[in-house]
């Protein structure tokens, strides 16, 4: 989902990784480095614990499912979109509405 978000709204990327890191913690979860997404960490954990993103994006992907509860619906609506309107998420497998 984050990846979609990336690309699909790349001008609300700033707005997004803010969103997602203001409100639950002092981590960013999302960065422009690996260096920024756990600072004070070894590069071998960093590189463990993260991904891209998109070029220039990092993940962070050492989340459990109820941290990606929260930060989801944050990144869905700073990209202007609605949590369960504009963007439906299934957290187990689900067969797609027709």
């Amino acid at each position: 989902l984050l990846r979609r978000l990336w690309t699909e709204f790349p001008e609300r990327r700033e707005a997004m990784a803010a969103t997602i890191g203001a409100h639950w913690a002092t981590r960013a979860y999302v960065a422009k480095t690996r260096e920024e997404l756990f600072p004070g960490q070894t590069p071998a954990w960093a590189l463990r614990y993260s991904r891209m993103l998109v070029e220039g994006w990092y993940v962070d992907t050492n989340l459990n499912r109820e941290r990606m509860r929260r930060i989801l619906p944050a990144a869905v609506r700073a990209a202007g979109l609605a949590w369960s309107q504009d963007v439906k998420w299934y957290w187990k497998a689900t067969p797609a509405p027709e």
